[in-house]
């Protein structure tokens, strides 16, 4: 049984990799979409192109402005002189954003009322957009919180007012970027899509060539034949989920912190009820 199994092995393997374009689709296409779609799938917004129209020109508007580009998700590229500017830039797609700080934004904080500022974005893009005002609207808060407890010390005011401070944390994503969901995510759908159709177009294929009858009279059984027909694209599966949890590694940072045994143990399961389904083609 098993020398029959092993010839089996040896043929399927033989008619796989002697075709040239048969290697590209096994071994290249799964790495090559899974990289591709990765980088094309991200919901990460980061350095936004943002435009300032800086009327108060103080102390105050400079630090909201630091603040702006000290986390990586602004990026400001131009400074405005007139109103006019913003909807030529914006209607250009020159910048994503624009911040503007209006005239007597440091004396309103400084005498303790309201002090407004205007963020302008590119509605175009819902999803960025959304984002971006998120962002922005926690720079401002953190910015308002400092000027708050800056102006309760220089009054004599060394103690907060009681606040109630939710403090989350995101598990396994602490900072919530999209990569650690796509990437394997990718690599999951690449194995089902690929480990489907090659098992498929390797049973067709002795079909559509004639030597699937050949096969029949030999004294191999069915499980022998089905074994021989699997095995073959399983190996290659495994290789294929090294070669993109490689890429995943050297190209995206994403690496595996669990068990490697239990990952592989796990996705033989998983490329078997594939191959399953493709056998009843």
């Amino acid at each position: 049984m098993l020398q029959r199994i092993q010839r089996m092995l040896i043929k399927e393997f033989l008619q796989m990799l002697r075709d040239p374009r048969m290697r590209v689709v096994v071994f290249g296409v799964p790495v090559i979409q899974m990289t591709i779609m990765a980088f094309a799938l991200t919901t990460d917004v980061t350095n936004i192109r943002t435009a300032v129209f800086d009327l108060d020109r103080s102390s105050a508007s400079r630090q909201l402005l630091s603040d702006f580009t000290g986390g990586g998700y602004f990026r400001i590229c131009a400074y405005l002189n007139s109103e006019k500017e913003i909807a030529d830039l914006l209607d250009r797609s020159g910048v994503r954003a624009v911040l503007r700080i209006p005239t007597g934004f440091a004396n309103d904080i400084a005498a303790g009322r309201t002090a407004k500022v205007q963020l302008i974005t590119d509605g175009t893009d819902a999803n960025s957009t959304a984002i971006a005002l998120g962002y922005a609207t926690s720079i401002i808060n953190d910015f308002a919180d400092e000027q708050m407890e800056q102006r309760s010390r220089t009054n004599g005011l060394f103690t907060k007012p009681v606040q109630v401070e939710a403090v989350t944390r995101a598990w396994f994503n602490s900072n919530m970027e999209s990569k650690y969901y796509y990437v394997p995510s990718l690599i999951a759908t690449m194995l089902y899509i690929f480990s489907l159709l090659l098992t498929s177009i390797g049973i067709v294929r002795e079909k559509e060539i004639g030597t699937i009858e050949q096969v029949m009279v030999t004294p191999i059984r069915r499980l022998e034949f089905i074994l021989g027909k699997t095995l073959p694209y399983m190996i290659t599966g495994y290789i294929s989920m090294t070669i993109m949890l490689l890429v995943a590694f050297v190209i995206f940072q994403v690496h595996v912190q669990g068990s490697l045994s239990l990952l592989y143990l796990l996705t033989g399961i998983y490329l078997c009820g594939n191959m399953g389904i493709a056998l009843l083609v």
